[in-house]
């Protein structure tokens, strides 16, 4: 039998929205934070794996997945609804793993609360507030442009606009 047959799945109530979650294995908590523009089921074969060994939430952050929208010009706080999330499932404590935006998220969150997180685990995590030094401003105008408009993107919850630059950095390159 795997330990992801049975997955506690379910929708939690917390700051004005609805984030869909599941659960599967027991131990101590360990939750998977999703990069931007993905969601939960990028952690398919971890959340298995996982599950062996430790109680594994994954999430859909809000505006991904099967989580509530961000309605235009809505402020809120991705480490909010974690924390948030977290006191849905009483959890006091667990490690944290996040990839990309994810891993920006955990760090953040650990940061924030940082008797929350036994471990925390950053994959090609970003830094938020990082922003280039001069000099690779200006031996990299291009890129800096690209990354401006990404940033702007996410800002005004543009996903379609988030997901064209973003291709374009993965697979064109600035210029």
């Amino acid at each position: 039998m795997s330990d992801t047959e049975h997955v506690q799945v379910g929708l939690a109530e917390v700051n004005g929205t609805t984030l869909y979650y599941e659960v599967a294995g027991s131990g101590h908590p360990f939750i998977l934070a999703h990069g931007h523009l993905l969601d939960r089921r990028s952690w398919d074969d971890q959340f298995a794996v996982f599950a062996r060994r430790y109680r594994v939430i994954r999430y859909d952050q809000r505006g991904f997945g099967d989580s509530g929208l961000i309605k235009k010009g809505e402020a809120y706080s991705a480490r909010q609804d974690l924390y948030e999330l977290m006191k849905f499932l009483d959890i006091e404590s667990a490690y944290v793993m996040g990839v990309s935006g994810g891993g920006a998220l955990a760090i953040d969150f650990a940061l924030e609360h940082p008797e929350m997180v036994d471990a925390l685990i950053p994959v090609t995590a970003g830094v938020s507030g990082y922003w280039p030094s001069e000099e690779v401003m200006k031996e990299h105008p291009d890129v800096v442009r690209m990354y401006r408009v990404l940033q702007e993107a996410f800002e005004k919850h543009d996903v379609a606009r988030a997901v064209e630059i973003s291709l374009e950095l993965w697979t064109d390159g600035p210029g």
